[in-house]
């Protein structure tokens, strides 16, 4: 997880951690497994 990459809050952080979060621009494709830049 990369919460800095979006400046996260850290009110936000705890809540995130409960669950498979990635950022954006670090997130695969579920299907696929592939990344945006690809």
């Amino acid at each position: 997880m990369h919460f800095n990459c979006i400046d996260m809050p850290c009110s936000m952080v705890d809540v995130v951690q409960n669950y498979n979060w990635s950022c954006i621009d670090c997130k695969i494709c579920e299907v696929c497994n592939k990344s945006n830049e690809q």
